[in-house]
């Protein structure tokens, strides 16, 4: 049976924004298994570190290849690769094979989880380019990222239950199986972009030499930082600071991904409260995020206070995110670089946090968690005037 076009536009837009929120079942599941593994001896503070900042290296890497390469070949196939690739990783992971071999493949995990964002988004914006609803499905795609923060949570909780394999094997089995489903992504949306730069030197021409973009880099990067590192480690906080178990742990927990969703659903909202100003909307999401942090230099605030505002960083992280990864991309259709710009602005916040992964891990395990929270406060603080800043 034929579909119409607005039939077809809704299958596209579901199949990607389900795909892309299922896989971070396979990416946050690392925080909800990394106290389950240091209790078993399996590695430490520093070995959980050094894990994560492998995926986001590698990640950040990877972004800039296939953000180039998702403008250029059918999204289907590079989907269901990506899907099936970290699916299998994420299996092997959950053997508990010795820890240099978990980094590897955890890295490979990074890359293939890569090749999702820039063709999932290119194929929603092709095709839904020129139809009203084209902002809204923009929306919706940036919301189901939150949506994946709080399922794959929910469920690596509940696969804890089973042990530290069973948080890698379960997200696994989801992966795999909603991978196979992109194999009924209409053909609408999966063509080559049929913009005016169809090189890569032309493409990087176009991109590199808007300043705006340039400004953005360490804004960026400093938002991964608190994003990633924020979701990575509040377990352990918890736990830590408070003695909890990872049962009781997990309540508070839940809040920083339901926190995001929540941000996601809210940011059309924020975003024409400021009129649907770019910089001024980040600038604000900084703004947030220095004031609920500052209380944690100076004490150490009850178990649900802090959970109440760490969860307000990562409703303005996901605000940020929003801007950088959905919002700007979306402006370089008609150059055909959706997937590229896309790939550039992930590739600069998965280096951001890259390098807190592991930074962090060392710095945890000598002095606690009041160095983390200084240096994400110091970041946002720099990111603001980057932000507001005007070119004459």
């Amino acid at each position: 049976m034929k579909l119409s076009l607005t039939a077809r536009q809704r299958l596209t837009l579901s199949l990607c924004a389900m795909a892309y929120a299922i896989i971070y079942t396979g990416r946050q599941n690392l925080s909800i298994a990394s106290p389950l593994m240091q209790e078993a001896g399996i590695t430490d503070s520093v070995g959980i570190g050094v894990m994560s900042s492998a995926f986001f290296f590698v990640y950040a890497i990877g972004r800039l290849l296939n953000g180039y390469i998702g403008d250029r070949v059918n999204a289907r196939v590079m989907l269901m690769v990506g899907m099936g690739a970290a699916g299998l990783s994420n299996l092997i992971v959950g053997f508990m094979p010795p820890l240099p071999a978990m980094i590897v493949l955890w890295g490979v995990n990074g890359f293939f989880q890569s090749m999702l964002w820039g063709p999932a988004l290119k194929t929603v914006v092709t095709a839904y380019e020129g139809s009203p609803g084209k902002s809204r499905a923009l929306m919706t795609m940036s919301t189901g990222v939150g949506l994946g923060s709080f399922i794959a949570v929910v469920i690596a909780t509940l696969a804890a239950k089973g042990g530290a394999s069973a948080v890698f094997w379960i997200p696994a089995a989801l992966i795999l199986f909603f991978g196979a489903l992109l194999i009924f992504l209409p053909a609408d949306g999966l063509r080559k972009t049929d913009g005016a730069k169809t090189d890569l030197f032309a493409q990087l021409r176009v991109i590199l030499r808007d300043p705006k973009l340039w400004r953005l880099l360490f804004p960026a990067a400093a938002h991964g930082v608190v994003k990633d590192n924020l979701i990575l480690w509040v377990p352990t906080l918890f736990m830590t600071q408070y003695g909890l178990d990872l049962k009781n742990a997990a309540y508070f927990v839940f809040i920083m991904p339901l926190a995001n969703f929540v941000g996601r659903l809210l940011f059309p909202v924020v975003f024409r409260l400021f009129r649907e100003k770019q910089g001024v909307t980040v600038a604000a999401s900084f703004g947030l995020c220095v004031a609920a942090l500052a209380p944690f230099l100076v004490t150490t605030p009850p178990a649900l206070v802090s959970a109440l505002l760490l969860a307000l960083v990562a409703i303005a992280t996901s605000w940020i995110n929003a801007v950088f990864l959905s919002i700007y991309p979306a402006d370089y259709a008609k150059e055909g670089c959706v997937s590229t710009v896309a790939g550039f602005m992930d590739a600069a916040t998965y280096t951001g946090s890259a390098i807190g992964s592991a930074v962090f891990g060392v710095m945890i395990a000598a002095t606690g968690y009041t160095g983390m929270i200084a240096v994400w406060i110091g970041l946002c603080v720099l990111s603001i005037p980057l932000m507001l800043w005007r070119k004459k």
